[in-house]
C-alpha cells in the first residue's frame, strides 16, 4: 500500500503543509505526493515528490514494487519525534529552562 497527496498545484496549495504527512509516515508506508513546496522543504528525505503527472504515476508504481524502506525507517521516526507526546514534552522543556533561566538572573540581581 502506498500514501497519496495527490494535490493540485494553484495558489491555494502553494502555501499548504500537508499535516497528514506525519500521519502518513506513522503507517510505515512509502508517500507519494504532488510537487506542494512544503512537502518538498519540510518532508523530502521522506516523501517521493513527483514534478509530473507521469512521475506520480511511475512513482506509485515503484513504491508499490520496491519500497524505500531507507525512507519508511525515516518517516517512523519523523512520525515519533513529532508525536503529540514529544511535542509536548519540548515545550514544556523550554518552559522549565526559561524559568530557571529567569530566576538565576533574579539571584543574581538581588
Amino acid at each position: 500500500a502506498v500514501c497519496l497527496m495527490p494535490f493540485a498545484m494553484n495558489e491555494a496549495t502553494q502555501f499548504i503543509n500537508p499535516t497528514k504527512s506525519l500521519e502518513y509516515m506513522a503507517t510505515g508506508r512509502e508517500i507519494i505526493s504532488t510537487a506542494v513546496p512544503d512537502v518538498i522543504s519540510n518532508f523530502g528525505s521522506v516523501v517521493k515528490v513527483a514534478p509530473s503527472h507521469d512521475d506520480f504515476i511511475r512513482l506509485c508504481r515503484q513504491a508499490v514494487e520496491q519500497p524505500d524502506q531507507k525512507a519508511i525507517e525515516r518517516g517512523l521516526k519523523m512520525a515519533s519525534e513529532n508525536s503529540w507526546e514529544s511535542i509536548v514534552n519540548k515545550l514544556e522543556q523550554h518552559i522549565r529552562d526559561v524559568l530557571v533561566r529567569n530566576n538565576g538572573e533574579m539571584r543574581t540581581a538581588a
